[in-house]
């Protein structure tokens, strides 16, 4: 008997992505406590969190960005900045374009830039001005807010510019400084523990509040990382640190941490292939949330796939990757939730292809009453080219898991096993078995007579909306010639 640890952790370690994508499935693993603390024996393999709808707004394609403010929700779509309501309504606070949109604040400021342009919104008085202070520079993109002052920097340039103390209204024409370290331009810039992080094509650098008189902002001496930023929307505070996709002078599609002032990659080969097998990446987009315990660094590819998207996401607490996909149309797409803010005590998710704003949850699960189609695929086993007998494969997961017994999909939930004989490039018909109607605590996961195979992959599905639990796997085995 061989145990399957394998078929539950990561199996980015097999040939090809055909055997090592993982599509809307589960990959951490955590261990489940008692109210008092004592730790019980088993490890479960939580879900992919569902989406509820929450509101959509209207005349909108998709959601640009969604931030939070002293406990105040707010939305970019369709050209209009929208307030949000703990009870799913909202309110048209005013008109800011179209485009690539941000957002940040101080106490009383809302700050936005959409497509370039800059507007700010008074949070007292509830109230949307464009900004048209001479020192404002059309274009430049937020960076952070530090110590009072509104942050950007001016692509395709080296320089970032600092608004009045506590004002995002007024800019100054000399207020700015320049990434100056290095030859290559600025793609994006980010604030961390009052510091201010400058990503350029090729080079990062540090710059923190000095007090200087003529201007507060000094390079922070030896804080410099001799690697770039690719995608100017994947830069993110994650983890006490920043994460980003990268580049320098070598290649690109790296993704890495800051450890300190040094980068630290994070990404594995393959999704580094994956990565750098799409058209582009440089609209990359990312997003962060907390969730049980657990931090994730939500990337996504807008123009993968010929467009469908595709979405990474990296757990921070087990450091592993795995991918999200909506099931659309009998095809993986780019997982729904694109932009998110947490508000209300609720994890708020926008869509990058409609309007709709989602609750994120792990108590949900569909995808807005989709489908969640959980795919885990393990690593295939060749065993020296011989022949091995498969007699029997036993899947640890929490079985009884079923809806209360009536006729609705869920009621007998089933687990669908494939089976590829290639290392992972085609597959069999699909050997459907019962999770376990409510109740059925006890059953049994498992697939016989399983046949034999020099190069054999298992994979498993799950499509009914119940909670998945997966814990460990079992399989059976009699060595060939």
């Amino acid at each position: 008997m061989a145990n399957f640890a394998g078929f539950i952790g990561p199996s980015y370690t097999g040939r090809a992505m055909a055997a090592d994508a993982e599509r809307s499935i589960n990959l951490y693993l955590e261990k489940i406590e008692s109210p008092t603390g004592a730790t019980k024996s088993e490890y479960v393999l939580l879900s992919k969190p569902g989406l509820s709808l929450f509101c959509t707004l209207p005349n909108s394609a998709s959601i640009l960005a969604s931030f939070q403010s002293n406990g105040r929700a707010f939305a970019i779509a369709g050209g209009t900045l929208y307030e949000l309501f703990s009870n799913g309504s909202f309110q048209a606070r005013g008109n800011v374009g179209t485009g690539s949109a941000q957002m940040d604040s101080n106490q009383t400021q809302l700050f936005v830039v959409v497509g370039g342009a800059g507007f700010i919104f008074d949070l007292n008085a509830n109230t949307l001005n464009a900004i048209t202070a001479a020192g404002w520079i059309p274009g430049s993109q937020i960076a952070g807010n530090i110590d009072g002052y509104f942050i950007c920097y001016e692509p395709n340039s080296q320089k970032f510019i600092i608004s009045a103390l506590n004002d995002g209204t007024q800019w100054n024409a000399l207020d700015f400084g320049d990434a100056e370290g290095q030859t290559g331009n600025l793609v994006g810039a980010i604030a961390d523990h009052r510091q201010l992080w400058l990503l350029c094509t090729d080079h990062a650098e540090v710059y923190y509040d000095s007090g200087n008189a003529n201007f507060p902002f000094s390079r922070l001496e030896g804080a410099f990382l001799q690697t770039g930023l690719v995608a100017p929307g994947s830069l993110q505070r994650c983890d006490n640190t920043i994460f980003w996709l990268g580049g320098d002078d070598k290649g690109a599609g790296i993704v890495w941490r800051a450890n300190g002032y040094t980068p630290l990659r994070i990404s594995n080969h393959a999704v580094e292939a994956a990565i750098q097998s799409y058209s582009t990446i440089s609209d990359a987009t990312a997003y962060v949330y907390q969730d049980g315990g657990h931090t994730f660094y939500c990337l996504h590819f807008p123009s993968a796939n010929n467009g469908l998207g595709a979405t990474w996401v990296y757990d921070q607490a087990t450091q592993t990757w795995h991918e999200r996909a909506f099931w659309q149309n009998g095809q993986y797409i780019g997982d729904l939730a694109r932009t998110h803010c947490y508000c209300f005590g609720r994890h708020l998710a926008g869509d990058w292809q409609s309007g709709n704003i989602y609750v994120m949850s792990q108590s949900t699960y569909t995808d807005n009453g989709a489908p969640i189609r959980r795919v885990r695929t393990a690593p295939d086993l060749a065993n020296g080219g011989k022949w091995t007998f498969y007699s029997e494969l036993r899947l640890l997961m929490q079985t009884g898991v079923g809806l209360d017994g009536g006729a609705t999909p869920g009621s007998d939930p089933q687990i669908v096993l494939k089976v590829s004989n290639d290392g992972g490039f085609t597959w069999g018909n699909e050997r459907s078995v019962s999770m376990g109607q409510l109740g059925q605590y006890s059953l049994l996961v498992r697939w016989r007579r399983l046949g034999r195979s020099r190069n054999r992959a298992f994979q498993v599905i799950i499509s009914d909306p119940v909670f998945v639990a997966l814990i460990a796997a079992d399989l059976d085995t009699v060595n060939g010639q």
